[in-house]
């Protein structure tokens, strides 16, 4: 995981600390040509640093995965009671 990764991660969690009722989207969008098996392991790296390093509660956090045509992460923070976001499944 790179320096950026983890300095956006960071901010996140400084966030959620802020906001206890709030919680976090990451959605993760692969180009087309992603294997599911790099998929996984991408998100399986994401949860670990949060899950296991940060020790962050699994259930505030949310990873969503959808395919475009580049790579990209999307991060939302969604205070108690607010719609969450959606994933285009085009």
């Amino acid at each position: 995981m790179s320096q950026i990764d983890k300095a956006i991660l960071g901010a996140l969690l400084i966030e959620l600390q802020n906001d206890p009722t709030a919680n976090a989207y990451i959605i993760e969008k692969f180009n087309r040509n992603t294997s599911r098996k790099l998929i996984k392991q991408k998100v399986q790296k994401l949860k670990n640093y949060l899950f296991e390093i940060k020790k962050i509660e699994k259930d505030r956090i949310v990873f969503l995965t959808e395919f475009g045509d580049e790579n990209l992460t999307r991060i939302y923070i969604v205070p108690a009671g607010a719609q969450p976001p959606t994933v285009d499944e085009r």
